[in-house]
């Protein structure tokens, strides 16, 4: 009994380190690629493929499977503490560098480093700096210049890359009424829809690029395919166009740089994320559907699952269909502009943005996760998650619209 009670907690403390779960982090990654314009979707192709990702959404669940294993140093990265105390009314304020703790590792510093290393040219020049590493015996890498064997397949999405820099017309309404400005509840999987103009006008250019590899990062938009590259040169890292120090954050190559990227953008927009109060919620006792868990979890994964079971009847590629016609406001998505704007090997400006979308997050852990008639110890009921679940579809709708900036920004 004592061993069963052992593996159980082990189970709950896991469970408790992630930002969004699986499904949460996928429907980022879902949106985003979705948005991408046709020379950004076929350099994050390539990049896929380099690092044996299946998809982007395989990507971005990888650091989160990796933080707990071969990758440890990167736990830090997938958070920044805000100094906040909800329950008693205090909210928080950006006090940067300070919530990024004392080493300087965390989301912020940790989107800045990848934004950085994808925005590189040296892509361009040698496939290898895209690659995942392949180690000796003694450790030590090995640049493979042969392509890999395994194939990247499509994402699920079958929504047509609007793309920025096209239109901020907004997308499809789920025709939900009391959505919010910037996102709409998904109530219901059979909302109709009209797309909208941005969407029909870039669909046209939907390039699925089969063989793409890493000279597609300098292709015209126009291009289905690209011409393979072998070439090995190594080459130093560009320096930063501004006087920033460089983070000292572990990411190193492109491929995993996109997986990193996808995830923290998935993880600044998850409210208890940005959160310094009892370690993001994690200290925070409740009951979700009779069972025991923290604040934490329950945004992470237990409302999210409630949502799809709940109103698409268990299915998770009619959520994420039902988040991409959602009607959205893109002026309105805090930090949107500058992530579509923004260089990156312009550190400073990265940051400054991320620092937005952090302190959007955190106001919401004031007004959306500790409000309604929160409780500490009580349950998240039926009234609670009614109240919530907008913001939830919200945040992740805003998530993969901020990745679909960003790299359209860097690879497009």
């Amino acid at each position: 009994m004592q061993i069963i009670q052992l593996i159980t907690l082990v189970a709950l403390l896991a469970s408790t380190a992630n930002a969004w779960g699986n499904e949460g982090h996928e429907a980022v990654a879902s949106i985003g690629y979705a948005l991408l314009n046709p020379r950004a979707k076929a350099t994050v192709d390539t990049l896929l493929k380099s690092y044996d990702f299946k998809s982007l959404e395989d990507a971005a669940t990888w650091p989160d499977r990796v933080k707990k294993s071969t990758r440890k140093e990167t736990g830090d990265y997938h958070f920044i503490d805000l100094h906040d105390d909800p329950i008693n009314g205090k909210c928080g304020v950006v006090n940067w560098p300070t919530d990024c703790g004392d080493k300087g590792e965390c989301a912020v510093t940790g989107i800045a480093k990848a934004a950085w290393i994808l925005s590189s040219d040296l892509q361009k020049r040698s496939v290898a700096y895209g690659r995942k590493p392949v180690l000796d015996k003694c450790g030590n890498p090995i640049i493979r210049t042969s392509s890999s064997a395994s194939t990247a397949t499509e994402t699920a999405s079958s929504t047509a890359g609007a793309g920025y820099g096209t239109s901020s017309t907004a997308v499809v309404s789920t025709g939900t009424a009391s959505a919010t400005a910037t996102a709409t509840a998904t109530g219901s999987a059979s909302a109709t829809a009209t797309e909208t103009a941005s969407a029909s006008s870039s669909s046209a250019s939907t390039s699925t690029s089969t063989s793409t590899t890493s000279a597609a990062a300098s292709s015209s938009s126009t291009s289905t395919t690209s011409t393979t590259t072998t070439s090995t040169t190594t080459s130093a890292a560009p320096k930063p166009t501004v006087d920033v120090v460089l983070p000292q954050i572990n990411i190193t190559v492109k491929g995993e740089a996109l997986a990193f990227l996808t995830h923290f953008i998935g993880d600044v927009a998850q409210p208890l994320h940005a959160s310094g109060y009892e370690r993001g919620g994690n200290g925070v006792d409740v009951t979700l559907a009779g069972k025991k868990s923290n604040m934490h979890s329950a945004w992470d994964t237990g409302l999210v699952r409630k949502i799809i079971t709940e109103d698409f009847g268990g299915s998770q590629a009619e959520w994420v269909a039902a988040l991409l016609r959602a009607k959205v406001d893109t002026f309105k998505i805090a930090g949107l502009a500058c992530a579509s704007t923004t260089s990156g090997k312009d550190l400073e400006t990265i940051q400054k943005c991320v620092l937005t979308w952090a302190q959007e997050s955190d106001n919401l852990v004031c007004a959306e996760v500790f409000a309604h008639d929160f409780k500490k110890g009580g349950e998240v009921g039926d009234a609670y998650y009614l109240a919530v679940k907008n913001v939830i579809n919200s945040q992740v709708i805003k998530g993969g619209h901020r990745l679909a900036a960003m790299l359209n920004k860097l690879l497009g």
